[in-house]
């Protein structure tokens, strides 16, 4: 059998291809993507954030060296669809292996990792025709009149979690930890790959009925529509009293001063409309980059139940922030994707 293939990248970050009889391979600096074959292959991620890519075959028996979280690494499975909850690995081991239940799918060793340390655990997304591996962090704990640290406002977390091909996303607004002397009108929108604000989506002009009994809290709120090649995201209309909108007959845009559709790429440039007339609301977004400054109005992680590690890696948990006391529990909800599983 002939030795692996040596193969080294540049600091400026490119894609590297392991070869079908094996191959060592040395990213280096820069982000980069390494497409694994089927030989056995040693891949060492270097600096920045490396994306390693192949099928259940290609991962099997190999050795990922130096993944870090920091770096926002990330394994990239083509072809398959799991759930974060088939993932098989222990903090302070090296062995992963993915298992849907009649044994693994694929084994393959990782060491050298970094950044580790954050609570947190690995989480699957599916983002078709491929899922997503990485390590996220758990939602920080929120209390009620106290002001969120600053290093927990992280915005929504692991954006391959929200990107559409996804037959819908469940929203569970949690009534136990979600309070709000506001009757905040709550949203979602899409970004599509162009940054144009689409299928633009009112779900409740008060979502506080969702927490003090005036909605029914054991029915999840739906997000849907969001094609292949599109981002989901959520805003938060802040006000004292519920609006009145139309959920289904109303129209909703937002535009930039120009009069045009809104874009990702507007900034803070933004008005929401209600049938082409200023709807003069305020309104807070989880993509931070749409908000005044840059401002986050979002916290995010993964859903530990108990702080157990396995039971909320396929969920998302989210907290805005009204904009009143800088807690971040003025609703709290859990967003799952609903897949072909």
């Amino acid at each position: 059998m002939p030795p692996p293939t040596i193969k080294t990248g540049t600091a400026a970050g490119e894609t590297i291809t392991a070869d079908a009889g094996g191959s060592i391979i040395d990213a280096l600096a820069g982000d980069d993507i390494i497409n694994l074959d089927d030989g056995i292959d040693t891949v060492t991620t270097g600096a920045d954030m490396d994306s390693v890519v192949g099928s259940y075959s290609n991962f099997n028996g190999d050795t990922i060296v130096d993944f870090s979280i920091d770096d926002g690494d990330s394994f990239v499975f083509e072809g398959a669809v799991f759930k974060g909850s088939d993932i098989i690995w222990t903090l302070g081991t090296s062995m992963f292996s993915v298992d849907r239940g009649s044994g693994p799918e694929t084994a393959f060793t990782i060491t050298g990792h970094t950044g580790f340390d954050v609570t947190g655990e690995f989480m699957a997304a599916y983002t078709g025709p491929q899922t997503v591996v990485s390590f996220q962090v758990y939602m920080p704990e929120l209390t009620e009149m106290s002001e969120l640290d600053a290093s927990d406002r992280n915005g929504l977390i692991n954006s391959d979690f929200f990107a559409g091909g996804a037959r819908r996303f469940d929203i569970n607004v949690d009534a136990a930890v979600s309070v709000s002397v506001n009757h905040n009108a709550f949203g979602y929108y899409a970004f599509d790959g162009s940054g144009l604000i689409t299928n633009i989506t009112l779900l409740s002009n008060d979502i506080s009925t969702y927490f003090t009994g005036g909605a029914d809290v054991g029915s999840a709120l739906q997000a849907t529509g969001i094609t292949t090649g599109s981002t989901l995201s959520f805003f938060l209309i802040s006000q004292t009293n519920a609006s009145t909108f139309d959920l289904s007959g109303d129209v909703f845009e937002f535009r930039n001063t120009g009069g045009d559709p809104g874009n990702l790429s507007d900034g803070s440039d933004l008005t929401f409309f209600v049938n082409t007339a200023d709807a003069e609301v305020t309104v807070h977004h989880a993509t931070s980059a749409l908000n005044t400054d840059s401002s986050v109005y979002v916290t995010s992680g993964i859903n530990n139940v108990n702080n157990t590690a396995g039971l909320g890696d396929d969920t998302i948990r989210v907290g805005f922030e009204d904009g009143v006391d800088g807690d971040f529990n003025d609703v709290v909800f859990d967003v799952t994707q609903t897949l072909f599983l």
